[in-house]
């Protein structure tokens, strides 16, 4: 007899929150089948049904999560088109901030001790994407190679400002985070998207900025 699609969804589910507690405290290598079941209150038989191993939870796990972060990063982007490139910029990378404050949890235990070092570039990837697709649409950048290498720069930069002041900083809040990204963006360098940086001089070989 077949499943139930609703029951089938909430054994992943409860699998699922059951393995995301079990990661918070160990790594993928340490988790068992037995203690995943244990917690979600099922037998190992019933893990096998919908995963061949650990590692297949862990990438559901991790690839559920990203395609969260994606639709909320959507929901959130700027339609206006009367918004100038500097403020359009500035607003993409303060909705990746605020998705980093919404997914923090599972953030963390994917950036911690325990963790998947190689989950911080395929987010990294994600988000750079996200971004260069927007930036693409509104024409910010003449050349690919320096919307890939402003998108690099920004977009490492606004993940590991989040993650220091997550981790260091917990009594600054969400909003004074943002003033801040918005003053350091003010304070920064001129904008690069105005910028042809793979036009050289022909007296020198330097790229002046």
């Amino acid at each position: 007899m077949k499943k139930q699609p609703e029951i089938t969804m909430q054994t992943r589910t409860n699998l699922k929150k059951a393995f995301w507690k079990l990661y918070e405290k160990k790594s993928i290598e340490k988790i068992t089948v037995k203690e995943i079941t244990d917690l979600a209150g099922y037998n190992r038989g019933t893990f096998y049904l919908y995963y061949k191993d650990i590692y297949q939870i862990t990438d559901e796990a991790e690839q559920e999560l990203m395609e969260e972060i994606e639709a909320y990063i959507e929901q959130r982007r700027i339609r206006k088109k009367d918004k100038d490139k500097k403020e359009m910029l500035e607003t993409m990378l303060e909705t990746m901030l605020q998705s980093y404050h919404k997914y923090q949890k599972y953030l963390d235990i994917l950036f911690g001790p325990h963790g998947n070092l190689g989950f911080f570039n395929k987010w990294k990837e994600q988000l750079k994407r996200i971004a260069g697709e927007e930036a693409k649409k509104r024409g910010i950048f003449e050349k690919e190679e320096v919307m890939e290498l402003f998108l690099e720069y920004h977009v490492s930069g606004a993940i590991a400002l989040a993650r220091y002041f997550m981790e260091q900083r917990p009594d600054i809040s969400k909003e004074s985070l943002l003033e801040l990204l918005q003053i350091f963006e003010r304070f920064h360098m001129p904008p690069v998207y105005d910028y042809n940086l793979w036009e050289k001089d022909d007296s020198t070989e330097d790229i002046n900025c």
